[in-house]
């Protein structure tokens, strides 16, 4: 076999994800994958005579994580699925150290990760950046996300001037969870002017007049809790058609 698909955590390599996820949760490390470990080598070959292989292109390349990568909503469960332009976004956010399994070490750089990822499909609605720099939008979505995690389930939160969408989903597939809802835009129909509550954390990812972003992380067991806050507030009634914008052909070819 010339070709061999790993991932490396902590220095070492593993066959499959689950086994290189076990290994970062306990080992509180990221796990690796991608054009900068994948090699080409012969069996027989000693360790110094293993080549990095040539780049390979990423356009017919889907994420690489089991077949049930999925986020529980309030009203659904939406899974992972293959979306070509989105698969590009989430690689320009997660190539460096690719699928990876949460841990509270990495706090910090999921909330950051994520932002990034969120702003990248709004440029493609044409919707201008958010922005984390809103203390207690950060510290309201920090705080419901520590109460999901506590009650171990999700809850409805209600505010006149933030709109929330919420999931939880297992550890290890915690980096496809921004694409996962960006892909209910297979639901969304631009034809019309009201919610669709199968695309209710698509059309809140990208409204247009939302400016701010807060992120709550918590964790319960194997799952993490998320909690995303948008103000001003978005998904609002009959404002559909002046928020949400098909996707700008010039800004996806980029």
């Amino acid at each position: 076999m010339d070709g061999q698909m790993y991932y490396r955590c902590c220095g070492r390599n593993f066959n499959t994800f689950t086994d290189a996820s076990k290994y970062s949760l306990k080992k509180q490390c990221t796990v690796k994958f991608g054009r900068n470990i994948i090699q080409t080598f012969n069996k027989s070959a000693s360790p110094n005579e293993v080549r990095k292989s040539t780049l390979i292109t990423t356009e017919n390349i889907l994420p690489v994580a089991p077949k049930k990568s999925c986020v529980k909503t309030m009203y659904s469960t939406k899974c992972l699925g293959k979306n070509a332009l989105s698969y590009k976004i989430w690689l320009l956010v997660w190539s460096d150290i690719g699928p990876t399994y949460y841990n509270d070490a990495l706090l910090s750089m999921f909330k950051t990760k994520f932002l990034k990822e969120v702003n990248l499909y709004r440029k493609l609605h044409g919707s201008p950046p958010l922005s984390d720099n809103h203390k207690y939008l950060s510290a309201v979505a920090q705080q419901n996300a520590n109460l999901l995690a506590k009650q171990k389930t999700l809850l409805h939160f209600s505010s006149k001037i933030f709109s929330t969408i919420m999931g939880s989903i297992k550890h290890c597939y915690m980096s496809f969870l921004m694409k996962i809802w960006y892909d209910e835009i297979k639901y969304f129909d631009f034809k019309k002017n009201h919610f669709n509550i199968m695309a209710e954390e698509f059309s809140a990812m990208v409204w247009k007049n939302s400016r701010y972003l807060g992120v709550g992380i918590a964790t319960s067991d194997s799952k993490v809790y998320v909690v995303l806050k948008f103000f001003p507030k978005g998904n609002d009634r009959n404002q559909f058609k002046s928020n949400i914008r098909n996707v700008i052909m010039n800004k996806a070819e980029k």
